[in-house]
């Protein structure tokens, strides 16, 4: 578990800052844990906005991975660890993503399809993928932005992998999907749409009637499926 005296130990003489600046970092730390809703959603809109952390970059993202090393269960703390980086990314005062960029990455593609990380509560478990795809398309921008064009088509192979391979599980493949879909519409007609019959008829053999969190899974893939299927039929018209 994250505890105040060791959070800054690992900082290299590049990363030493004020008092002052350690002080907020473990203050909005504790806020973003243990506080209220609305105290923790003030505390992300700081993030976007403060000019001040740069410094304190490395700290964040190292947050966030512990959070989802120490509650990969927990809605609460997995909605933190995502929401931290998209407050970060979307402070332009910050500088330097490009050597972070491979983390937030991580971050994100770790909630969409891990097996060990997600609520066990169905509806819970479905928010925070969406959550990480929206992530996921917002770092992609961003990357392409900055002139990694490759950046994209790497993980949309990562992604398509974990979608058509049959060792993968279907909260793995719903991750998946989610985060494909959630790219773009070409992205979704070249190479969801091709396989969405095979991925529906997939369903059938897949049983586990017993689980209530397994059917709403199914659902929810089926739903994604629907949705990929409309949106670019839609686009095509």
């Amino acid at each position: 578990k994250q505890k105040p005296e060791s959070d800054l130990e690992f900082a290299s003489t590049k990363h030493v800052f004020s008092y002052e600046l350690q002080l907020f970092y473990l203050k909005l730390r504790d806020f973003l844990i243990d506080g209220t809703p609305e105290l923790r959603e003030k505390m992300l809109k700081n993030l976007k906005t403060n000019r001040c952390i740069q410094t304190l970059l490395p700290y964040y993202v190292r947050f966030s991975f512990l959070l989802l090393h120490d509650y990969p269960h927990k809605f609460d703390m997995l909605y933190v660890a995502i929401s931290t980086i998209r407050s970060l990314v979307a402070n332009y005062s910050l500088r330097f993503f490009d050597v972070y960029m491979p983390h937030f990455i991580t971050i994100s593609l770790s909630c969409l399809l891990s097996p060990q990380i997600g609520p066990k509560i169905w509806n819970e478990l479905f928010i925070i993928k969406y959550l990480a795809a929206d992530l996921l398309k917002y770092l992609l921008i961003h990357s392409f932005e900055q002139g990694y064009s490759s950046v994209q088509p790497r993980i949309t192979l990562q992604l398509l992998s974990v979608l058509l391979k049959s060792e993968y599980g279907l909260s793995e493949k719903c991750g998946a999907l989610q985060g494909l879909i959630t790219m773009d519409l070409e992205t979704t007609s070249k190479f969801v749409l091709p396989y969405i019959g095979n991925l529906i008829n997939e369903l059938g053999y897949k049983s586990n009637e017993g689980d209530l969190n397994y059917t709403q899974l199914r659902m929810y893939f089926y739903s994604l499926c629907t949705s990929a299927f409309g949106a670019t039929l839609h686009a095509d018209t």
